[in-house]
């Protein structure tokens, strides 16, 4: 076999890699998704923002590659590049939706693929709000191993009364006053 032939068997095995994985990884998170219990409150976390710079850097960066082949007339095949814009497409809105915190009766899903970073209501040892930001919340509960880990979730400002009366009426039979109680009392004081 010659050079350009080698080369082009590889980027066509290399493509077939890159376009499975993203797809798998955008089937397997739509299916996490759908079958996420039932959703009272829903929101893309902020932390996407970071997440999303990967795939939207291979997005911009076969931009730029489709767009320098072309205006050269190099020898590759479009069909490719475009193909990996696509698998970049899939890779972003994977991240995306596995981005989406989904609260439900059961507890908080903070990351659709990640389900060790679920917070059930039941496990909850302590938690509060503010902190960092008044729309921060911190809950602490135990791992598998026995060990005290610590939950932290951002809620955007629409959703944080709602979210905030959710977490008091989920978690008030197990603490004495709840965070909204105080809450309320430090600001009729």
């Amino acid at each position: 076999m010659d050079l350009p032939t080698l080369r082009a068997l590889f980027f066509a095995v290399a493509f077939a890699g890159f376009a499975g994985v993203t797809v798998t990884l955008l089937a397997l998170t739509v299916r996490n998704r759908l079958h996420a219990p039932q959703a009272v409150l829903a929101w893309t976390d902020r932390k996407v923002y970071r997440s999303a710079l990967w795939p939207l850097g291979f997005i911009v960066l076969m931009g730029v590659c489709t767009v320098l082949a072309a205006g050269s007339e190099q020898p590759i095949a479009l069909w490719q590049l475009a193909g990996s814009m696509l698998c970049g497409m899939c890779w972003l809105a994977a991240v995306v939706l596995a981005h989406t915190v989904i609260v439900t009766e059961e507890g908080i899903i903070t990351n659709l693929n990640h389900p060790e970073r679920t917070v059930r209501w039941n496990d909850v040892v302590d938690y509060f709000e503010g902190g960092a930001a008044p729309w921060h919340y911190a809950f602490f509960l135990y791992d598998a191993a026995g060990r005290r880990v610590r939950r932290d979730l951002w809620v955007p400002r629409p959703l944080r009364r709602t979210f905030g009366q959710m977490a008091d009426e989920m978690l008030e039979h197990r603490f004495e006053v709840s965070a909204y109680q105080s809450r309320r009392r430090e600001t009729l004081r």
